[in-house]
C-alpha cells in the first residue's frame, strides 16, 4: 500500500483570485511565496494567515543585502576605502547590539565554556 502525504503545498506566483482559493483547495499546511516585483499580490501576513495560509515567505532580504553589498564594493573599488557607503552601515556597537553578543556572552559565563568537555 502507498501512502500520499503532504508536508507543505507551494504555489508560485498565484494571482490575486487564486490567492484567496488556494488553501481551501489543499489539505495540508500552505506557503505563501512572495518577491518584490513577482506577479503574486503582497499581502499583510494577517491577510495570508485568515485565507488559511500556514506561512508566509518573502525573499525580498536578499534584494535588500544585494543592494548594500553592491554600494559597499563599488565605493572600496573607487575609492579604497568604504566612504560615502558608511552612511548606510550600522556601528561597532549598534552591529554587536543587533546579534545580540551582550546575551551571547552572558550565556557564555553562566553556562561556561561547552566546547572544554567535548575535548
Amino acid at each position: 500500500m502507498i501512502k500520499r502525504i503532504l508536508y507543505l503545498a507551494i504555489l508560485l506566483a498565484p494571482l490575486s483570485a487564486q490567492a484567496a482559493d488556494i488553501p481551501r483547495l489543499i489539505k495540508g499546511p500552505v506557503l505563501y511565496n512572495w518577491v518584490y516585483g513577482g506577479k503574486s499580490p503582497l499581502v499583510h501576513p494577517d491577510q495570508l494567515a485568515q485565507l488559511g495560509y500556514s506561512y508566509c515567505f518573502q525573499a525580498d532580504v536578499l534584494f535588500a543585502v544585494s543592494w548594500a553589498l553592491q554600494r559597499y564594493f563599488s565605493e572600496l573599488k573607487t575609492t579604497g576605502t568604504y566612504g560615502r557607503a558608511q552612511e548606510q552601515m550600522a556601528t561597532f556597537d549598534e552591529f554587536n547590539e543587533f546579534i545580540g553578543l551582550a546575551e551571547v556572552i552572558a550565556a557564555e559565563r553562566k553556562y561556561g565554556d561547552l566546547q572544554a568537555g567535548a575535548e
